[in-house]
């Protein structure tokens, strides 16, 4: 994470939660909901055209909270979290 935090954070949400690289790669923060643990994907952004509400653990919520206070630091504003 210290060295590479945008790779490592895309590759814990994959290896986490079974995502394929192009629908984890639009992930967007709005669809986290890190205070219910949940990350919603939209149909549009996956290659089956279904949605999927996947679980956050506990850990993965604190990675996000630590990986979203990174971007806020180096002045990310954007909506997507890759």
């Amino acid at each position: 994470f210290e060295r590479a935090p945008i790779g490592a954070m895309l590759a814990l949400m994959m290896l986490c939660h079974g995502t394929r690289l192009g629908e984890t790669r639009l992930a967007r923060w709005r669809n986290v909901n890190l205070e219910a643990g949940r990350w919603f994907i939209p149909a549009g952004d996956t290659k089956t055209k279904a949605e999927h509400t996947l679980p956050l653990t506990t850990q993965a919520c604190a990675l996000l909270r630590r990986y979203q206070r990174l971007q806020a630091a180096q002045g990310y504003t954007g909506p997507l979290l890759f």
